[in-house]
């Protein structure tokens, strides 16, 4: 942590050196991308999530202005109308790239409980719309904060930075370009979804022999 945090520190011109050492042995076009990349819009900052959003405790009894005298609406048992969406709710990393998909389904959930709740649809008002809410909102968005989580894990542990992580499978390192120009000029991309192994197989075999 301490190193990636000096080196973010370094500024962009640190940080895209230090990519392009990563990368030399890439396929193209990696190499020409990074060396067209200006420095100036190269950043590191340090990524962080949340525990979840606590929920709503009913607080029963409690009543505004000292208590509803007879005849009058009863209270919501969930007093606080605030409430949180998006990071602010659920902040996580960016590794599954769902942070923006959720906070664009919180507005569109909240928004449809409030339209009820000042419709008088439902029970309880607005106070119980922000409640369930939060509940709905929870329960969608925190397995994708775990599941960032785990991924924020995995692509900054040791086995993600071993060299020898990268590559094809079975190609030595030295003719994985070669191999690579060949399905691009083939035409094999991952378009061709479960005929994508044979016809790589297949390219290999014939460009090897």
């Amino acid at each position: 942590e301490a190193a990636a945090r000096a080196l973010c520190g370094g500024g962009g011109e640190a940080l895209l050196r230090e990519v392009v050492r990563r990368c030399s042995s890439w396929h193209a076009p990696v190499g020409e991308m990074l060396s067209e990349t200006a420095a100036g819009s190269v950043w590191g900052t340090p990524l962080c999530d949340r525990a979840p959003m606590p929920h709503r405790s009913k607080q029963a009894g409690r009543a505004r202005g000292g208590g509803a005298q007879a005849g009058e609406a009863q209270p919501s048992p969930w007093a606080s109308r605030v409430t949180l969406l998006g990071d602010a709710a659920h902040a996580m990393t960016p590794f599954k790239g769902q942070g923006a998909n959720q906070t664009l389904v919180d507005a569109a959930l909240l928004g449809n409980l409030l339209a009820a709740a000042l419709a008088g649809r439902g029970e309880g008002g607005t106070a119980s719309a922000l409640a369930r809410y939060e509940r709905e909102m929870c329960d969608k968005a925190e397995p994708k904060v775990a599941a960032s989580r785990r991924a924020a894990l995995l692509y900054h542990s040791a086995a993600a930075l071993e060299p020898g992580s990268y590559g094809v499978s079975g190609v030595p390192a030295e003719e994985a370009a070669a191999l690579l120009a060949e399905l691009s000029r083939r035409g094999v991309t991952a378009s061709d979804a479960g005929a994508l192994e044979a016809r790589a197989v297949a390219a290999w075999s014939e460009s090897s022999s």
